[in-house]
């Protein structure tokens, strides 16, 4: 029997996505960016917490950093039918396991409710 996904997850600590980026063109070609990261926090009962956390408001396109930090928000998390680790937050989904190379990577395919987008992300235990 395989092992519980969960069990690789270490609690209270934080999973960080390391530093990410959201960026535009506008006005013909000009460049905007923000700087940020995103990190989860597994708590004991199934619940999750997803913090947003600006690094740069570098290059902000109006109050860019200010919707990306509303975006903080805590969920749930489990296994789904297929035993994969399941978090649902009320903006958006993610599902995926620890990374077999080093358990401390939590791969997640991340649906995002509200824009119908989905990415990926690599969430990295912190030391």
């Amino acid at each position: 029997m395989p092992d519980n996904p969960l069990s690789k997850i270490v609690l209270d600590v934080e999973y960080s996505s390391g530093p990410r980026a959201t960026s535009d063109l506008h006005a013909g070609g000009i460049f905007f960016c923000v700087l940020y990261e995103e990190v989860l926090v597994f708590r004991p009962n199934n619940v999750v917490e997803r913090d947003v956390r600006i690094l740069d408001n570098w290059r902000p396109l109006d109050d860019e950093a200010d919707s990306l930090a509303e975006r903080s928000a805590t969920g749930t998390y489990g296994l789904n039918s297929r035993g994969y680790i399941s978090c649902n937050f009320p903006h958006a989904s993610y599902t995926g396991l620890a990374c077999d190379i080093n358990p401390n990577w939590l791969a997640f395919h991340l649906t995002y409710k509200q824009f119908k987008v989905c990415n990926s992300c690599v969430y990295i235990l912190r030391d």
